[in-house]
């Protein structure tokens, strides 16, 4: 056996071992050191032979095929920049031809036939990486070009296309970049040209790749004449090439160049990439800019929008498309949404385009659901950077042929809302029409789709009216356009037959009754979203109002659908006259000031209530009733209309408007509180007490209402029902419910049951007596009177003496019935009180903001003392958490307000100061009735509030220790007494900071 034969260390260049080696290191910076090493050793061609070049050469296209770390990637680097300088001189090396180059490419990355799989692949990839290091040197470009050589090398480059299909798209992209370095070398079109012969020659001109190389030399080398029957009329863009353009784009079998009689090999689709071809990024930007000189070639070409429809939408997004080619075409729709230009978004999204997006988007699981996701992405991204992208892409999406009026509820994102929310000026300006016209005259089936369609298209008409509130806010835009035609097209359909816009159209389909119901919320929902820009809010609410007049002062009164009984008519009209007169006041006065004027609050009320009227609200007119009393009485006592008189009258305006769910409402009332708050007497603020300390249950609003026919009520989504004598919650849209800024009660919360007797008791009875009927009916419980007399011992089975026969299980099925039937009226009651227990709650919270509002306008005021028990009341006594909360929030921020000389100042006379040391005495009979730590700390903090009080009012202050002490007293001796600790702590902490201003 031959001997191993030994390697001569000695003759070892290790330099060059290191540099070999740090070429294929994965940091980038160790590659290009030891790139420019291997380039500066070998600088001097005269200090080296052409065998060590050779060597070298052999070296770096074999470390091509090495898959060690980044050996590719610092391999192609020194070899491009080797080769550049070792032919950079125009007259060749001695020995050493360009020919040569192409010789150690092809044997060097030759695969052995007994290499693995894996080594195959490797130097498959090793050649393709050569052939690119010798395009990007250029050494066949320059200094003098190399026809047959290129050639070569393009047969080289397409016999690997066609050997390894998984390589053609990579040896298409080194043809394609080479391009740019042709155009680079100023070299004549027929070198472009030989790469279309070449991949004619070899049945690859019709790929993807041969359309991207094809449409790309037309761009660089216009004068290029290129080979016949490749495509019929020599342009991929054609209109004629449509049909074979879309086949060739998805990768089709057959339809290579036998059209026209030659005879070829149909070459068979290459292998699936997950990645989206690069040929598609040069056929857009052909399509979106196009840069062919000849302008008969570009007439000849296909729009945008036939090429998305015909190439796209029917080829690779059809509902039986593969889940592939659906890729593709997702993956091109997040790249067409990305870079199109503005006026071919609407193009895009055709039906089924839209409906395989919308259908992989709606659901996490779904096998696209990345994909489309992708496209979300980059049309929020693209709509972030080019707000005018905004209007074109939901009209195309939602308005156009798509018509996924939808789309943000089928998918379950908020697509279409995020881009409102980017959008500028001019986009609504544009979108606003479109969306006007589809929703006035929607293409509906019938009247339930045309409903539905109408709906999506008032959230986008309400979502604009809030884009435009923030845009406005803080700047000098006009809102008057955009805000004033979607109030315009809203209040047309919820109070018309005809359109208020120009034109004056009929709407067809007439919305139905529930379709202005949700109409007419959506109308609420945009004073909503105004309320915290006051000239926004009062543009819009005025804006509205005259259009409900224009509504009732139509010519045409069969197309009004707003009517009124001769009473309610009356009051409407003095109304309006009134309100005329308010809104010329409110004109009158500084829009500027920060507080608005007592006039411009009355004109809002005035308008909120005509509003409630139109919508058919019972409590309507009684409120529109009373503002022209209160505003009667306010002109017999002063001609000024920011004086006020008794204010007691317009509170119980004021609750019925904090009883409203819809944020607008609620603030009109707070706003119009605080302006009248310092008229407001004990009586009135005892309304706000009653509220507060009434019972979370039916039973409980008796102590709230009067419910005489006539009156009004003040929680107005609570209704009396007459005939059974229980409250029941009147009907809310939708819509109310998700713009109300009212916090629902919780899931954890206690059910209506828990905490209250009555419900109890009553669900108790209503089991006993279901059972005792059940029992009856079948016969297996014996009256009391029975069971008595008996012997209990005995099973069951003793009850029956035989079975029953058919009849009887007839009859028994019969009484069955008949039990559950009449059980049917009562299921829903615990519904009802658990309804009516939210409605107080909600309406609680509102009278504890009012609450909040007087306290802090009235913190002197002695009356203010008053609300500081029924405060701790409420916290302890009502069974929603957040009601706790809120007061003892409310009652905090008065104590802490409550410093120094900012306590409220009572008289020295002895029925004032009584009146506080009752309400102090009380204050500590109720800290002794629970034993939580946050109901002690209030009760502490109100009873030092109220000693501070006292003391401002130079009482003796043995009055208020002798009142700590009896509670002390109590706390040792009552068993019942669980007043806490913290309780005497926080007054022993007092005490302390009290005795040197006593000592004074």
């Amino acid at each position: 056996m031959a001997s191993k034969r030994r390697r001569d260390v000695a003759t070892l260049d290790t330099q060059m071992i290191e540099i070999y080696d740090d070429l294929a290191n994965e940091n980038e910076e160790i590659r290009l050191r030891a790139a420019h090493t291997l380039l500066s050793k070998f600088a001097s061609p005269d200090s080296n032979s052409e065998q060590k070049i050779k060597t070298i050469l052999q070296r770096l296209f074999r470390g091509l095929c090495s898959s060690r770390k980044a050996a590719r990637l610092g391999f192609s680097i020194a070899l491009t920049e080797f080769l550049a300088q070792i032919f950079q001189s125009p007259v060749e090396q001695p020995g050493l031809a360009r020919s040569d180059i192409l010789d150690i490419l092809d044997k060097q990355t030759s695969p052995d036939g007994s290499t693995s799989g894996q080594d195959e692949r490797d130097h498959y990839f090793g050649r393709v990486f050569g052939a690119e290091a010798i395009v990007k040197s250029c050494i066949l470009f320059r200094p003098h070009p190399s026809l047959p050589l290129w050639r070569d090398l393009l047969q080289f480059s397409c016999d690997l296309a066609l050997k390894k299909p998984w390589l053609r798209q990579e040896c298409g992209w080194l043809l394609f970049t080479s391009l740019s370095y042709l155009r680079s070398s100023s070299l004549d079109a027929e070198f472009a040209v030989a790469i279309i012969e070449s991949l004619k020659a070899n049945s690859l001109a019709r790929t993807p790749e041969g359309v991207a190389i094809w449409l790309e030399i037309g761009t660089c080398f216009a004068d290029a004449t290129l080979p016949k029957g490749v495509w019929k009329h020599r342009d991929p863009l054609c209109k004629g090439e449509t049909a074979l353009l879309s086949d060739v784009m998805k990768d089709a079998k057959g339809k290579q160049l036998t059209d026209f009689g030659e005879s070829a090999t149909s070459q068979g689709a290459a292998t699936w990439s997950q990645q989206l071809h690069f040929s598609w990024d040069v056929i857009l930007t052909n399509l979106f800019l196009p840069a062919v000189q000849n302008s008969k070639v570009s007439s000849k070409r296909i729009t945008f929008a036939q090429f998305w429809t015909d190439v796209v939408d029917k080829s690779l997004l059809l509902p039986s498309s593969s889940p592939e080619r659906k890729h593709w075409g997702l993956l091109l729709l997040a790249k067409a949404v990305a870079t199109s230009p503005s006026e071919y978004l609407k193009n895009i999204f055709t039906p089924n385009t839209a409906l395989v997006w919308a259908h992989h988007l709606g659901m996490d699981e779904r096998y696209l659901h990345r994909s489309a996701k992708k496209a979300v992405q980059a049309l929020q991204s693209r709509a972030n950077r080019d707000p005018s992208i905004v209007s074109p892409a939901i009209q195309g999406l939602v308005l156009m042929a798509s018509g996924l009026y939808n789309f943000d509820t089928i998918t379950k994102t908020k697509t279409i809302a995020k881009l409102l929310s980017v959008a500028d000026f001019s986009s609504l300006e544009d979108l606003v029409p479109a969306v006007c016209e589809v929703i006035e005259q929607p293409e509906a089936i019938d009247e339930k789709q045309a409903d539905a369609k109408r709906r999506s298209f008032a959230d986008i008409l309400v979502s604009i009216c809030a884009r435009t509130v923030v845009l406005v806010n803080g700047k000098n835009e006009d809102p008057n356009l955009v805000a004033g035609m979607v109030l315009d097209t809203l209040i047309g359909l919820a109070y018309s037959n005809k359109s208020l816009r120009p034109g004056c159209r009929m709407f067809k389909p007439i919305p139905s009754f529930e379709c202005r119901k949700y109409l007419r919320s959506r109308v609420k929902t945009c004073l909503d979203q105004s309320s915290q820009h006051r000239a926004m809010k009062l543009y819009l609410l005025r804006h509205t109002i005259h259009r409900l007049k224009d509504v009732q002062e139509q010519a045409d009164h069969e197309h009004a659908i707003v009517e009124f009984d001769e009473k309610t008519e009356k009051i409407v009209e003095k109304a309006w006259k009134r309100l005329r007169k308010v809104a010329k006041t409110t004109s009158e006065a500084s829009i500027q000031s920060s507080k608005a004027p007592a006039a411009e609050l009355l004109e809002m009320l005035y308008s909120l209530a005509i509003m409630q009227v139109y919508d058919g609200d019972t409590d309507g007119p009684g409120i529109l009733q009373d503002l022209n009393d209160y505003q009667h009485s306010l002109r017999r006592h002063s001609s000024d209309h920011n004086q006020t008189g008794d204010s007691d009258p317009m509170l119980e305006i004021l609750l019925s408007f904090a009883s409203k769910p819809l944020r607008f409402f609620h603030q009109a009332g707070l706003q119009a509180f605080q302006a009248f708050s310092s008229q407001i007497s004990r009586q009135g603020l005892q309304s706000l007490i009653r509220v507060l300390e009434t019972k979370e249950s039916s039973s409980g609003t008796q102590d709230i209402f009067d419910f005489d026919e006539g009156a009004n009520h003040p929680l107005g989504d609570v209704e009396h029902d007459q005939s059974n004598g229980h409250f029941s919650s009147s009907t809310k849209s939708d819509a109310e419910l998700l713009d109300s800024d009212v916090e629902q009660i919780s899931a954890k919360s206690p059910s209506f049951g828990e905490g209250s007797d009555e419900g109890i008791e009553e669900d108790q009875a209503e089991l006993e007596a279901f059972d005792a009927k059940l029992a009856a009916a079948l016969g297996t419980r014996k009256r009391r009177d029975d069971v008595d007399a008996e012997d209990t011992e005995g099973s069951d089975e003793d009850m029956y003496e035989e079975d029953m026969d058919e009849q009887e299980m007839e009859a028994l099925d019969e009484k069955l019935a008949e039990v559950f039937r009449a059980q049917k009226p009562t299921t829903n009651k615990k519904q009802e009180r658990k309804d009516t227990k939210e409605a107080i709650i909600n309406f609680k919270r509102r009278v504890l903001d009012l609450v909040e509002v007087y306290l802090k306008e009235e913190q002197l005021n002695p009356l203010a003392l008053d609300l500081v028990l029924p405060l701790i009341t409420t916290a302890r006594t009502t069974s929603a958490k957040q009601i706790s909360n809120r007061a003892h929030d409310v009652l905090q921020g008065f104590y802490s307000r409550c410093k120094g000389s900012n306590v409220p100042v009572i008289d020295d006379s002895g029925g004032a100061v009584n009146e506080v040391l009752t309400t102090l005495k009380l204050v500590h009979e109720e800290a002794g009735r629970d034993n939580s730590g946050a109901h002690a700390a209030a009760c502490s903090r109100a009873s030092i509030l109220l000693v501070k009080v006292l003391m401002r009012a130079q009482v003796d202050v043995g009055m208020m220790v002798d009142v700590y002490a009896e509670t002390r007293k109590r706390q040792l001796l009552d068993p019942n007494c669980m007043v806490q600790p913290i309780f005497f702590t926080e007054w022993n902490n007092w005490c302390v900071t009290a005795r040197d201003q006593l000592a004074n």
